[in-house]
């Protein structure tokens, strides 16, 4: 479905600005639009109702799912592209813990009992990362 397709299914929709339209929302009785959609420049499409209707029960009263929130990768590509890249921050969070908690000890300080547990935490984690494909990285030494 391409943005056009998707914005044709808000009857009276108009154009507020570069990638913007706002509608009535399908899934409440408006008088006055309320609904906000938005295409960005990779063709993900936002909407937001400003009543508080749900983005699902906006998209299910014109027939659409979230699926054609995403017209060029889907939503499952889009949610695997999403969660390596909180994987991977998570991961670097980890290291960050790791590495302060290495400084303060070469720095003679005594860590906290919650810091000693936050690092055992942080080093599990990182033993049990399992690596990206694509990661040519060497794994973090403990």
């Amino acid at each position: 479905m391409t943005p056009e397709d998707f914005i044709s299914r808000f009857p009276g929709a108009r154009k507020t600005g570069n990638g913007k339209w706002s509608a009535k929302c399908p899934a409440h009785e408006d008088r006055d639009p309320s609904l906000s959609l938005g295409v960005l420049p990779d063709g993900r499409i936002l909407i937001h109702c400003h009543a508080g209707c749900e983005p699902l029960a906006v998209l299910g009263a014109v027939g659409l799912d979230l699926s054609d929130l995403f017209p060029d990768k889907g939503l499952a590509d889009y949610m695997r592209g999403w969660f390596n890249r909180r994987a991977r921050e998570a991961r670097i969070n980890e290291e960050r813990i790791v590495a302060i908690a290495r400084a303060d000890l070469a720095a003679g300080k005594r860590l906290s009992l919650a810091d000693q547990k936050r690092l055992d935490l942080a080093i599990s984690r990182l033993r049990n990362v399992d690596a990206e494909p694509s990661d040519s990285r060497s794994p973090v030494e403990i």
